[in-house]
């Protein structure tokens, strides 16, 4: 849908009848379809309210998303004391995107504020974040475990907001206490948020190839690669190459250029002559020339 063509529309039914509150809530979904227009989808929210428009889940539901896509944390507080009020379910893909809001406030948060403040802004994300927790709780009142989209969800949370230690302390409570253990796409958020700390970043790296349910996905075997080898881990580098050599996954050539500047010792020989199986073994590039 086109926020401005839906606005026009409005505009016109507007000057000549009173619009119905299928028209609004039309009109909102429609302004939800655009990160620039999500804050006016709202605006016309409280109006369609205060108008004594019923509250739809699908109007909630579309409200939810744009709140998780531009981490509208106001917003996301907002129209969970009106779906309380109208007594209105979430459902678990509506509470991931409430767990994003968040989380996308607390990382434009620390983007915004680090640096010298870095510890305040820190503790201010954790308070942002303590209403992704309370969403986990309430889907956890029932004693179920947690959905894996919303463990994702706040897994990421952590993740873009650069709290490390929430993450490793995540990646363990996610199994124990929540009832989900992570996926490759938990590992993979996680891996990607700790590539600029190589000895957390192996630490979680040992835990996924510990899990007998996860099979690394090419973006984190590649960045394992670069890692290992940019930090002189070279064994580990020669671990994590077998490991895409089996998995038929190719290095880049950036990576490729990187195992070839290794020094000729004995863990750089090593190193080369996996490099060199790929070649043998038919592997096909998928390399635009």
């Amino acid at each position: 849908a086109d926020p401005d063509r839906a606005l026009e529309l409005f505009e016109e039914l507007s000057s000549l009848e009173e619009p119905t509150p299928e028209a609004r809530a039309a009109l909102i979904v429609a302004l939800t379809t655009r990160r620039r227009t999500a804050r006016e989808a709202f605006r016309r929210c409280n109006d369609a309210v205060r108008l004594g428009d019923p509250l739809t889940q699908k109007v909630c539901s579309h409200l939810a998303f744009a709140c998780g896509r531009g981490g509208l944390a106001e917003e996301a507080k907002l129209l969970q004391r009106r779906m309380f009020a109208a007594n209105i379910p979430a459902t678990d893909t509506m509470r991931a995107d409430l767990v994003r809001a968040y989380g996308g406030a607390a990382a434009r948060l620390m983007q915004e504020h680090g640096g010298s403040q870095l510890e305040r802004v820190k503790a201010d994300c954790i308070r942002l974040l303590s209403h992704a927790w309370r969403i986990v709780q309430e889907t956890r009142s029932s004693g179920a475990p947690l959905p894996l989209e919303i463990y994702n969800a706040l897994l990421s949370a952590y993740c873009a907001a650069g709290l490390d230690e929430h993450i490793l302390e995540l990646l363990t409570m996610g199994p124990q206490e929540l009832g989900c253990p992570p996926n490759s796409d938990s590992y993979a958020a996680a891996l990607a948020a700790l590539q600029g700390h190589p000895q957390k970043f192996r630490h979680v790296w040992r835990s996924m190839l510990a899990d007998a349910g996860v099979k690394p996905q090419p973006m984190v075997l590649e960045l394992a690669l670069r890692i290992a080898i940019s930090s002189g881990a070279i064994p580990w580098a020669k671990s994590v190459l077998e490991t895409m050599f089996s998995s038929g996954v190719n290095p880049s050539d950036d990576a490729i250029a990187a195992i070839k500047a290794v020094p000729m010792h004995k863990d750089g020989r090593a190193l080369r002559q996996v490099l060199a199986a790929f070649a043998t073994a038919d592997f096909e590039r998928a390399r635009s020339r």
